[in-house]
């Protein structure tokens, strides 16, 4: 099931009819990458190879790469390679076109002379593309930006970038798009916009017992996402936690850090604050009155924006939740909380829409004073209307009690129509 990231297809379909091009797609894992490519070269017009790297030698990855180019019938008997530059140059022997798929990439960097094996690929993109269309992908956040970055070899190389990121509300709705409009910014906020997490869902299911099932059962894939997210992109032993647990949702400083980790100042906390960067998990505040100062710097974990739907996502525990102010300063009343029961439970698009663009209180704080006016205004005029009097206060307390709290309800039912249920 493809859901989602229609723009990305659209861009790498369209890049993928021509020969001589190149694309770069990366992306935190889990985020949607391998979906991406095989639905786009599923409907290609020509031949494609999808090579996913290994992490082992240089030369363990291209016999690798031929046995795949041999099972895929691009090449007729196994043969022998060197390099993957020989790999490409006898692929341009070849009369039809091709797309080769490079999977994870920055395994053939960690395993190698990471500039050489981009300087590999820059020759391979300038001179060996004749009638190939080459994908590079990788979940390396740090490894892929650095190929973009001037004075890289393969700077300026790529036809195309496409950088995945999670899924916007409006797309991870497509999960579960029979749920209500409340249940769906409900899931997105404990879930996310991660394409795996979010195929583990079960629609029909609560948004408690989802959270039961996954994120709370140690057994299941989901529970074990994010510490395999962190650990994949690292090979420094020190703990990425340990530095979630001493900035929390507070700056600190890097001696501040690295005290109270009673970290060795060996380097390793430096390149693993630099991952979580690359990462965007963290960032890195520079006093404006003290630039190039590194001991000024500040650390922080960043709070998430998703640009699609506006909301700011901070971190509260373990979790990040969507910043929704409900609380503007009104102290709610019985008519604006039974309103706000109404949009729950029978108007949940106008309950959503009103939320996500922080005017729900106001909505609220509007009935209660409308019906507050409408005693005020109406219980008078009624009681006049009806004869009942100061005298009869006095005078029959009990029969005026039963008028007075008749009049009351019938001006209640016209609140609950007219401003409650409108």
């Amino acid at each position: 099931m493809f859901i989602g990231h229609q723009q990305e297809l659209q861009l790498l379909q369209q890049e993928l009819t021509h020969d001589r091009c190149a694309v770069l797609v990366y992306g935190k894992r889990r985020v949607g990458k391998t979906t991406l490519i095989k639905k786009a070269i599923a409907d290609a017009n020509c031949k494609a190879v999808y090579f996913e790297c290994m992490k082992g030698t240089m030369q363990e990855n291209i016999d690798s790469f031929v046995r795949e180019l041999l099972r895929m019938e691009v090449l007729p008997v196994a043969l022998a390679f060197t390099g993957f530059a020989d790999v490409f140059a006898y692929l341009n022997t070849l009369p039809q076109s091709f797309i080769i798929v490079i999977d994870e990439y920055p395994y053939l960097k960690s395993m190698s002379d990471s500039d050489a094996v981009d300087s590999l690929f820059q020759n391979i993109i300038d001179n060996k593309l004749k009638n190939i269309r080459l994908i590079l992908s990788g979940s390396h956040i740090g490894m892929m930006k650095d190929m973009l970055r001037e004075g890289n070899a393969l700077y300026g190389r790529f036809h195309a970038v496409i950088r995945l990121t999670e899924l916007n509300y409006l797309d991870a709705s497509g999960f579960y798009p029979d749920r209500s409009a409340y249940d769906k910014v409900a899931f997105y906020s404990v879930f996310g916009g991660s394409p795996f997490i979010n195929e583990a869902l079960n629609a029909n299911e609560t948004l408690r017992e989802n959270i039961i099932r996954t994120i709370l059962n140690p057994n299941n894939p989901v529970y074990l996402y994010a510490s395999q997210l962190l650990l994949s992109d690292y090979s420094i032993r020190m703990n990425a936690e340990r530095i979630f647990a001493v900035l929390g949702n507070g700056r600190k400083r890097y001696s501040d850090i690295e005290n109270r980790l009673d970290a060795n100042k060996t380097g390793a906390l430096s390149k693993q604050i630099k991952s979580l960067m690359d990462l965007e998990i963290i960032h890195r505040n520079e006093p404006i009155n003290k630039p190039g100062d590194n001991k000024k710097y500040t650390f922080g974990i960043n709070d998430i924006h998703d640009g699609e739907n506006g909301l700011n996502y901070t971190l509260h525990g373990d979790y990040y939740l969507p910043d929704i102010d409900v609380t503007s300063g009104y102290s709610l009343g019985k008519y604006g909380m039974a309103r706000m029961e109404y949009l729950k439970n029978h108007r949940p698009g106008l309950y959503t829409r009103l939320l996500l663009s922080s005017k729900l209180n106001d909505d609220l704080h509007q009935a209660d004073v409308q019906a507050q006016h409408m005693l005020d205004t109406m219980i008078p005029q009624m009681a006049k209307e009806a004869g009942i009097t100061e005298q009869m206060k006095v005078t029959d307390q009990l029969r005026w009690v039963g008028l007075m709290n008749t009049i009351r309800q019938q001006i209640e039912e016209i609140i609950l129509s007219e401003i409650v249920c409108r």
